[in-house]
């Protein structure tokens, strides 16, 4: 019996670039996400990131195996449990560090994103050290940001996405992590984005804050070679993602 099934979580958007995640829940009521078969009928498009998943991860998933070794190890079986349950909660026990970590992360992206809208103080400390790093490098740099949260859609690349934050010369994404380290998927990610921008001039910037303190810790500007690279694997991995789902 298969107790841990595969994960269907992406997110989607009208051909217009409207978030539709989720989607009424006709039989109980409420909201519930978004699926591959309600994408079909509602013609939706893909997220960048949903995408991006194709692309293999060997440092991340070899972190998950090692999370789920260390929650198997210390997580006791209650009297009278059956497998399922001991199953259950061995996963989540092992899931809730990356969760914690994308609770924060959510939060501040949301922080960042009201203060480059309107103007509000960060609520978060993460969020204000985070707000004071980047407001002050990209003045440095002489930039002027035009946006946070943008959403753009390429109807006839058949994709969509959510842009951090954006200005004529520059598209940037933020990342916390608890190294501060870059991959090529973060500049795959920006140059889709920018693609379905049109603003070819804008230089890609990766912003890599820590998690606890929301220090950004790397400013990370990617190279035309990388972005060459980025460009081919970008039309890799949406040429596999749409064979793997049957994507017309």
């Amino acid at each position: 019996m298969a107790y841990i099934r595969p994960t269907q979580d992406a997110h989607w958007y009208t051909a217009d670039g409207k978030p539709c995640h989720v989607v009424p829940n006709v039989k109980g009521g409420g909201l519930r996400k978004t699926t591959m078969r309600d994408a079909r009928k509602l013609h939706l498009l893909p997220s960048v990131t949903s995408i991006l998943k194709v692309y293999p991860r060997p440092n991340l998933e070899a972190w998950k195996s090692e999370q789920l070794l260390i929650s198997a190890l210390t997580t006791p079986r209650i009297p009278g449990e059956g497998d399922k349950e001991l199953v259950t909660r061995i996963l989540l026990s092992a899931g809730e560090h990356a969760h914690r970590a994308a609770r924060v992360g959510s939060l501040v992206h949301r922080d960042l994103h009201r203060y480059w809208k309107n103007g509000w103080a960060p609520r978060t400390p993460q969020g204000k050290r985070a707000a004071a790093d980047i407001g002050a490098w990209i003045r440095g740099k002489d930039w002027v940001v035009q946006g946070s949260e943008l959403t753009v859609a390429d109807s006839d690349a058949g994709y969509a996405g959510t842009v951090d934050l954006w200005g004529h010369d520059f598209v940037a994404d933020y990342k916390f992590r608890a190294k501060p380290a870059v991959y090529i998927t973060d500049c795959v990610q920006l140059w889709a984005y920018r693609a379905a921008m049109k603003q070819w001039a804008a230089a890609l910037v990766s912003l890599i804050g820590d998690p606890v303190t929301g220090e950004i810790a790397k400013f990370h500007i990617w190279t035309p070679d990388d972005e060459a690279r980025a460009r081919v694997i970008w039309s890799a991995c949406f040429c596999l993602w749409r064979d793997l789902k049957g994507w017309a």
